[in-house]
């Protein structure tokens, strides 16, 4: 360091000058530490020992320091001080800022940045809105620097500049300007290399040229032709392995999935009666370690995978890469061809993620709202849709995102097709395979309208098994689709004409609907208009897609400004009037027949009800659970589940319910049923089993147990169909129950056979 340079190094510089984030400026504020002067002379471990004061955030002002020392240390500070003597005047149009300002005789922006937020937001009239707009204003006017020491990391930094091969004479030039290594060059004034300064052009040639040659003998040792020996899988695997201590070494063979099946780390968390905190912890030292002590293999390794995620624009599945790569011959050796994105995943974190078995760019959170983002954009209704139009409105909402990945969930997640148009290039259609779109052609075969059961034995001749209900939801979702009848399906492009006077009409229905609020049955509303069965059901279609009325079923409609149902208000006044439970199969009975159905679908559906016990009926309201309370229930149980493999007795569930305040007296396992598959998004299965939504389990054990049923082609119990299929075994009294309840399957009582 020069002497110019170290006696412009003030330490009693504000450190609140530095620009630290919230958590720094509390900290500071906590412990009186104005300067930063009183921040070297404090030991980190009395930082992190106070309440509030993490390890991280004394990292965060530590690099905040470093920076500052080091920029003045380079003698690039004389911008900052000038800027921070500027004065306010110019930046503030604020009165009552200007007011505060003169209470607490603050006149330049580095009084500005030096005074706590909190002091100037107890003057009357500051807000926080002026304080950020007057920051703004500062950086948006702050002489702009070389970014070349942010930049470049650290290691290059420090890099002695008798490493870059330059003549001595130069490097004693160097170092009387008080560079001794290349950050310190990088931080000289660009007049020093100009024509006629202290160094000139010349020595800024061979400063270049050096590092130009340094760069490309680093680009030869990682690009095109790797050694033979380097490609062995066991030598790689020694150079990963063997830095690592024993307890790191088997964490990482267990996470990355090294010679068995990968874990993760809230499995390894209950394996080891761990929180799933430790062991993150864990991963992250053994993570800093690999980087210390392998970082030529590992930038090999992110070198290999960049080039990979460019070729097949921004997603790997594992399946293609490049022979000849240390990628392939890590997934070629183990048979895995997910090994190296999972290794690629846990060494690099922040830059790859590996999710439904490919590995991207895109952040978790990022990568689970494109997937929503896609279904909400690629309805049904809007297919065959341009690649290029999608691709444009998903950019609206999420930036960046790869056409290869939007391709990739399009075609996986989406289940759809993509073809190749004349006109408008590649678009996105329903897949061949989709419910709705095999539905169409059974209907384009038969060139004519078809009844539901009709069409349940068209599908079952054709595609296997499948329920009424199942086509039934198909065809109401998918605008394709137009019932003419309670029973009979039709395709929409065939009564275009016949629509379009469906439309006028109920548009003339709608109004005499609004007018007279109330239940209307719209076949009775048409009768004097002596239109066909065809018709009226149409005009019903109109009607559900009208947002002025609600349809409620059975061809009956009321006005859209209704809060609720007639039927739901008089249950609600039935039940105050109770003033508790009741029995709700005699409650049924004493339901008239036109509504009894309703009102027992709204007893076992509707949020504003709850099963206490077995055949009784009460109201949520008479219990404990605001909306904040049953948000932290809904968040304790999906914690349990989330800490083993998305499923739980429901009978462990209740032991950490009642571990906090959300338990008492009154909470047993049916009511904590009836609240989780109400109010969250779980699934309750016969068995006293809890389980998150979208895992589908329900779905998975009929399907693993069918399979086995058609493999046998003769009854039999339980406890065959859990020796042909063991991963069933926990499940044996939930598959019992639900194969009960299949209208597929058959029983005596003990066996089960498919029908």
């Amino acid at each position: 360091m020069s002497t110019t340079a170290a006696s412009t190094i003030r330490l009693d510089h504000p450190i609140l000058a530095l620009d630290l984030g919230p958590r720094g400026r509390q900290a500071c504020a906590q412990l009186g530490i104005t300067t930063v002067a009183q921040f070297l002379a404090l030991p980190a471990a009395d930082f992190v020992a106070r309440s509030g004061c993490s390890q991280k955030t004394w990292t965060q002002i530590e690099h905040r320091v470093i920076d500052w020392l080091t920029t003045t240390a380079a003698g690039s500070d004389r911008a900052t001080a000038d800027d921070d003597q500027r004065p306010l005047d110019g930046l503030v149009r604020d009165p009552a800022a200007e007011r505060a300002f003169l209470t607490l005789g603050i006149t330049t922006v580095g009084q500005f940045l030096a005074t706590p937020k909190e002091t100037l937001l107890a003057c009357a009239g500051f807000r926080e809105r002026t304080w950020q707009s007057i920051r703004d204003k500062i950086q948006a006017t702050r002489k702009l620097r070389a970014a070349g020491s942010r930049l470049l990391p650290q290691v290059m930094l420090d890099l002695p500049l008798s490493r870059l091969a330059l003549a001595r004479p130069l490097i004693a030039r160097l170092e009387q300007l008080g560079a001794h290594n290349l950050g310190q060059a990088l931080a000289l004034p660009e007049t020093v290399f100009t024509a006629g300064g202290d160094l000139g052009t010349d020595a800024a040639a061979a400063i270049r040229g050096c590092l130009e040659q340094l760069f490309r003998v680093a680009l030869e040792q990682v690009d095109l032709q790797p050694e033979s020996a380097v490609l062995d899988w066991p030598t790689l695997k020694g150079q990963l392995l063997a830095p690592l201590q024993e307890q790191e070494r088997e964490l990482l063979t267990q996470l990355v999935g090294i010679g068995q099946p990968p874990r993760t780390v809230q499995d390894l968390a209950v394996t080891r009666h761990l929180d799933a905190t430790t062991i993150a912890a864990l991963a992250d030292r053994t993570r800093q370690r690999l980087h210390e002590r392998t970082p030529s293999l590992l930038c090999r390794l992110r070198f290999e995978m960049a080039r990979e995620l460019d070729t097949f624009e921004g997603v790997v599945d594992g399946t293609r890469l490049a022979p000849g790569t240390l990628l392939h011959t890590i997934g070629r050796a183990n048979a895995d061809a997910m090994l190296p994105l999972r290794l690629l995943a846990f060494c690099f974190p922040r830059e790859f993620w590996f999710q439904d078995n490919v590995l991207t760019t895109l952040s978790r959170r990022d990568y689970k709202r494109l997937v929503q983002t896609l279904r909400e954009t690629a309805r049904p209704h809007r297919l065959p849709l341009p690649i290029d139009q999608l691709a444009a409105e998903v950019a609206t909402r999420i930036a960046g995102v790869p056409r290869g990945l939007l391709l990739h969930v399009l075609r996986v997640s989406l289940r759809l097709t993509i073809q190749i148009d004349p006109r408008r290039g590649e678009v996105a259609t329903q897949s061949q395979h989709a419910p709705a779109v095999r539905l169409r052609h059974l209907l384009l075969e038969q060139a004519t309208p078809m009844e539901l059961e009709d069409l349940v034995f068209a599908w079952r001749e054709r595609y296997r098994t499948v329920s009424a209900r199942a086509l039934e939801r198909t065809l109401r979702a998918d605008p394709t689709f137009v019932a003419i009848s309670p029973t009979r399906w039709s395709l929409r492009a065939w009564h275009q004409d016949e629509l379009q006077s469906a439309t006028t009409i109920a548009a003339e229905v709608a109004t005499r609907v609004l007018e007279a609020p109330g239940k209307h049955h719209v076949p009775a509303m048409l009768q004097d208009r002596e239109v066909g069965e065809v018709m009226i059901w149409l005009v019903i279609d109109c009607l559900r897609r009208d947002p002025q009325v609600r349809y409620l079923g059975r061809g009956d409609v009321c006005p859209a400004t209704h809060a609720r149902s007639s039927v739901l208000d008089q249950l609600l006044k039935d039940f105050r009037r109770a003033g508790g439970d009741v029995v709700m199969s005699r409650f049924l009975e004493n339901q008239s027949s036109g509504k009894r159905r309703l009102v027992e679908r709204l007893l076992h559906e509707n949020r504003m009800f709850v099963i206490p016990a077995e055949d009784r009926i009460d109201l949520l309201a008479n219990y404990p659970f605001s909306g904040e309370r049953m948000a932290r229930l809904l968040e304790v149980v999906d914690g349990v589940l989330r800490s083993r493999h998305g499923y739980a007795a429901i009978g462990l569930c209740m032991v950490e319910v009642n571990r906090c305040d959300l338990g008492g007296t009154w909470m047993n396992e049916v009511i904590l049923g009836e609240l989780l598959h109400r109010h969250g998004r779980f699934e309750l299965l016969p068995g006293g089993i809890v389980a998150r939504r979208d895992l589908e389990l329900g779905g998975w054990l009929m399907q693993k147990a069918r399979a086995a049923l058609r493999a046998a082609r003769m009854p039999i119990s339980v406890a065959e169909i859990l020796a042909q299929r063991p991963e069933l075994a926990e499940f044996s009294a939930t598959i019992a129950q639900l194969l009960r309840s299949d209208p597929m399957v058959r029983s005596d009582g003990a066996k089960f056979v498919l029908v």
